[in-house]
């Protein structure tokens, strides 16, 4: 994969929110992908997908407890890949609350935030 060969490229990293220690196993696995990924020649055009939909592999937590964990999730990727110019997000059937505090989330981390 070269840099100079792709104009964006979106890597889908799913988790779904859990218990205490589900969530700090996925954000431990998140974390791991994304130390790999710091050494692709493409990292600069790469936006990580995450998953913000109601009913992800059975979710049924609350719209702050999600916002919760995918905020978690968007403070990795700007920690270990400050050099992505952005965050991507699946959602079919997110909660609009939910949604607009995403939008919130994408502000603070990529808009209003230095690199």
């Amino acid at each position: 994969l070269q840099a100079n060969q792709i104009d964006l490229i979106m890597l889908e990293i799913y988790y779904k929110d859990g218990t205490p220690a589900e969530e700090e196993s996925a954000l431990k696995s998140l974390r791991n992908k994304l130390v790999k990924l710091r050494t692709s020649p493409a990292v600069e055009k790469m936006l990580i997908g995450l998953g913000t939909h109601r009913n992800y592999l059975g979710w049924e937590g609350s719209p702050a407890k999600h916002a919760g964990f995918i905020e978690k999730q968007i403070q990795l990727v700007r920690e270990i890949l400050p050099m992505t110019p952005g965050i991507a997000f699946y959602s079919s059937d997110a909660d609009t609350a939910f949604l607009k505090q995403v939008d919130e989330m994408c502000r603070k981390y990529f808009l209003e935030q230095e690199r």
